[in-house]
């Protein structure tokens, strides 16, 4: 990661600390907390309009000419950057799901596995592995946790379900069942091998 690769991360990041810091201590004060609100959803508004990716959201906030409301324009321009972001991110997200799913679908493949995003920079990855059958969009994500007592992996296998259209996540089907949390990655993948066996008895 370069400086400049670096200092667009490091204002980022700063975006989702500033909304956190602005809502927290507001949470007692439910008048105010609704005024903030407005004046960041305002914002988020505009963003939209605004600011069609990442660069031009950074170019937005760095000039910061935004009036004041019941909180500085700068901090409530930062939290409308963060949810504008993660707007972007989702839309992204998205998309690539959809690249996959067509991908595979062109291939004469049934399933596709769609990996966890990759974090800027490379340094690791957001969000879950996910197996999807092409034409349903249903399927599992696959994902690791921490036991929060013994600290020792928790491997689980849940439903997902994507929409075809939009490539967003969307509620899983009743029949895939619940989420499953297993003390064995063999475990796991036996569980997967089910629900895969479920969506082409189904589907």
């Amino acid at each position: 990661m370069g400086p400049d690769d670096a200092a667009r991360a490091a204002t980022i990041a700063s975006w989702s600390r500033a909304e956190d810091e602005l809502y927290r201590p507001l949470m007692a004060d439910p008048s105010l907390y609704e005024d903030v609100v407005r004046q960041v959803g305002g914002l988020v508004a505009w963003l939209r309009e605004a600011a069609a990716d990442d660069d031009a959201l950074l170019a937005v906030f760095h000039r910061g000419d935004v009036p004041d409301g019941v909180v500085p324009g700068r901090v409530a321009l930062a939290a409308a950057c963060a949810i504008r972001h993660r707007e972007l991110q989702g839309q992204a997200e998205s998309a690539r799901r959809l690249a996959v799913l067509a991908t595979a679908r062109e291939a004469g493949e049934a399933w596709a596995t769609i990996e966890p995003r990759t974090l800027p920079g490379g340094i690791g990855s957001a969000g879950i592995r996910l197996i999807v059958h092409v034409h349903s969009g249903v399927g599992v994500g696959t994902d690791v946790d921490m036991d929060p007592e013994s600290g020792a992996p928790v491997f689980v296998a849940r439903p997902v379900a994507i929409d075809l259209a939009t490539g967003a996540l969307v509620a899983a089907p009743e029949w895939l069942g619940d989420e499953g949390r297993y003390a064995t990655a063999a475990e796991r993948d036996a569980k997967v091998t089910d629900l895969i066996d479920s969506t082409e008895r189904f589907v």
